[in-house]
């Protein structure tokens, strides 16, 4: 449980992730494909700051 309330930022940053990435692929493949990558690459810039700024 601790590690739940611990990354709980980081859970819902990863949640709304999946539901944009779904909303894209609805949208279409390819688009989908281009913006899922963006936003993962994105969110993985923002948890490694977050994570070093914690540990600082």
């Amino acid at each position: 449980m601790d590690l739940i309330q611990d990354n709980i930022l980081e859970i819902m940053l990863l949640i709304g992730v999946l539901f944009l990435s779904i909303g894209f692929f609805m949208l279409s493949i390819s688009c989908g494909f281009i913006v899922t990558g963006a936003l993962l690459y994105g969110t993985s810039i923002i948890l490694v700051r977050l994570r070093k700024e914690r540990v600082d």
